[in-house]
């Protein structure tokens, strides 16, 4: 009786952010013809009327990780969902590829990370800058669509000042919706690589990555040594975050 489902139009990505796992899944399908492979609109479109004939459909969400790459595929996807399906959908996507041909959807979740362009860029290894997002959620919200931003603290080298920094961009892009995530640093990515040869990660992980623990687990931690100035401020900003996007 659940209306919101999930789909996918393709898989891959055009970016190789360090803390991401497709850099490694890229590697991995290295000489096997395109890594970022799309279906037809048509092919689409099928598999979702194909889920309304049988079940409730009030929702769809493609979960892509980067929904929009081009616009000639997305005019003619959106010219035959509205004809064809109808029901109102969101996407993920990057703040680099919005453009007002993204129009038609309900909802545009970007990724934001750090507003910290320094740590974004050359920790993180995502090439945004804060105009690009700037311009992405303006584009979003001109079209009446929800912005929807994802955020992440306790990245290693990230102070305070600067967590709190990505919770004032946040209120400056007007965001609807403030997801966010302590930093993690996920096996075999370079950001994990990368922290366990300086040595920089928490001791629960005892020298070994696939001995972390989830967040469901303690709560909401940070996983990094020099993110830890003040452990439980970034815990409390944690909390207080989308208290202090909305106020």
């Amino acid at each position: 009786a659940f209306g919101w489902k999930k789909f996918t139009s393709g898989r891959g990505c055009l970016h190789q952010c360090s803390y991401c796992y497709q850099p490694a899944y890229h590697q991995l399908c290295r000489d096997k013809g395109p890594y970022v492979r799309r279906k037809s609109p048509q092919r689409v479109i099928a598999e979702v009327m194909a889920v309304r004939a049988r079940y409730p459909l009030t929702n769809v969400h493609f979960s892509d990780d980067l929904f929009i790459t081009g616009v000639e595929w997305l005019r003619s996807f959106a010219a035959a969902y509205r004809d064809k399906v109808g029901v109102p959908f969101t996407v993920n996507s990057s703040a680099d590829f919005v453009s007002p041909q993204t129009a038609g959807c309900r909802a545009v979740a970007i990724g934001v990370e750090t507003a910290d362009e320094g740590l974004r860029q050359s920790i993180l290894n995502k090439r945004l800058t804060n105009d690009t997002i700037r311009r992405a959620a303006r584009l979003i919200r001109d079209q009446g669509m929800t912005l929807v931003t994802f955020n992440m603290i306790g990245s290693p080298h990230e102070t305070l000042e600067q967590a709190i920094g990505t919770m004032r961009f946040n209120a400056e892009l007007q965001t609807d919706y403030a997801r966010l995530g302590f930093c993690m640093p996920i096996p075999k990515t370079e950001l994990a690589e990368r922290a366990l040869a300086d040595g920089i990660c928490l001791d629960d992980f005892t020298g070994d990555i696939y001995s972390m623990t989830s967040d469901d687990d303690r709560g909401p931690h940070a996983h990094f040594k020099t993110a830890l100035p003040e452990p439980s401020s970034f815990v409390n900003l944690y909390h207080l975050f989308n208290i202090g996007v909305r106020y």
